[in-house]
């Protein structure tokens, strides 16, 4: 009870933020793992569609989800979608993502 009142907690502060940067994820909430999946579930309960806002997805990924490939890491949901990004020097694990649109959105 006390995790499943935490993870309702937490969806309603990323539909919050979503709300918060003047966006649309109605219908473009992606999890992946089994507690993404119960937290991308209750986060699309409390968004709103909102005409004239930007379009947006929201991605949930539960990181769990990696350890069921620690034989073959290459095929980890994970460093999948890490190939797509841009890599941020020098970590070799981080990616780089563009923050100008998320403050031009607020």
């Amino acid at each position: 009870p006390k995790k499943r009142v935490r993870l309702k907690a937490l969806a309603a502060a990323l539909a919050a933020a979503v709300d918060g940067l003047k966006l649309d994820a109605r219908g473009n909430v992606w999890a992946c793992g089994a507690t993404a999946g119960l937290v991308g579930a209750a986060c699309a309960r409390h968004l709103d569609e909102r005409p004239g806002r930007r379009k947006a997805a929201l991605i949930l990924i539960d990181r769990t989800a990696d350890l069921s490939a620690v034989g073959a890491p290459a095929s980890a949901c994970v460093d999948r979608l890490l190939t797509y990004l841009p890599r941020a020097a020098p970590r070799a694990c981080d990616c780089a993502l563009p923050a100008a649109p998320l403050s031009a959105a607020a």
